[in-house]
């Protein structure tokens, strides 16, 4: 004989009875694989980041393909929690492009990115969603 009914008191909104071995069994191996696949998909929904491609283009002039002293900082902002962190990167050229790869970037992040240069230059990025286009207008800002 088992049973399972529902019971507010509980842990797992639940209860059972169970009589003899297998039908214990076979409950507390079904209840289990309920709560594992509920952690699981918390889990995945909180904590699941891609890493990102970044194209990158300059309003005013572009940036000098043969120089190689960019460096890049990119802040992800994640709006749900208001935390922020800065990581820095190495810049590097793809499709006519000056690109960084973003890491572990959430679904409800922006981001922004700061290019500088040996020479002084920098430029910066308005704040974009994590999951719109990737190709980011960047100003001078000196």
């Amino acid at each position: 004989m088992a049973e399972v009914t529902g019971n507010e008191k509980s842990l797992l909104g639940l209860s059972f009875k169970a009589g003899g071995a297998i039908a214990g069994f076979v409950i507390i191996f079904w209840l289990s694989q309920i709560v594992v696949l509920r952690f699981y998909l918390n889990y995945q929904q909180t904590h699941s980041t891609i890493h990102i491609k970044v194209y990158l283009t300059a309003k005013s002039n572009t940036f000098e393909r043969n120089d190689n002293s960019y460096t890049a900082e990119y802040t992800i902002f994640n709006e749900d929690t208001g935390e922020s962190k800065s990581c820095l990167t190495k810049p590097f050229w793809e499709a006519g492009y000056l690109t960084i790869m973003a890491r572990d970037v959430g679904d409800k992040d922006y981001i922004t990115i700061k290019i500088s240069n040996s020479r002084s230059k920098s430029w910066e990025s308005d704040s974009f969603h994590s999951r719109s286009p990737k190709i980011a207008e960047l100003t001078p800002t000196n």
